[in-house]
């Protein structure tokens, strides 16, 4: 049974360019092994005014060792004044483990 454990973060985006340069640097950086971007459609109220955006979500993967100094670093570099950054640790295969532990600062 695996019981390798990594954190995913969900982190939206305005566009589609921040998205890659805040994927890039975090990658760059080692605090994330890899992300995955995606077009979405989010809908939510928003200083009183409900909203409809065509946004872009990034899943980054990473060690759970790195899990506050990403998110520190994604608040700070984020372009939204309230950032949705949301993580969670899963159980990965070994060899996946294994990989995103080479791919992170040690």
């Amino acid at each position: 049974m695996n019981t390798e454990k990594i954190c995913l973060f969900y982190i939206t985006f305005p566009n589609e360019a921040e998205a890659i340069r805040l994927s890039e640097s975090v990658v760059k950086k080692g605090l994330a092994a890899c992300t995955n971007i995606y077009p979405i459609t989010s809908k939510y109220v928003w200083k009183e005014t409900f909203v409809s955006d065509d946004e872009f979500v990034a899943i980054l993967k990473t060690l759970p060792k790195h899990e506050e100094e990403l998110r520190f670093y994604a608040e700070k570099a984020h372009p939204y004044e309230c950032p949705c950054l949301i993580s969670w640790p899963v159980t990965v295969n070994t060899s996946y483990y294994k990989w995103v532990e080479s791919k992170t600062k040690s």
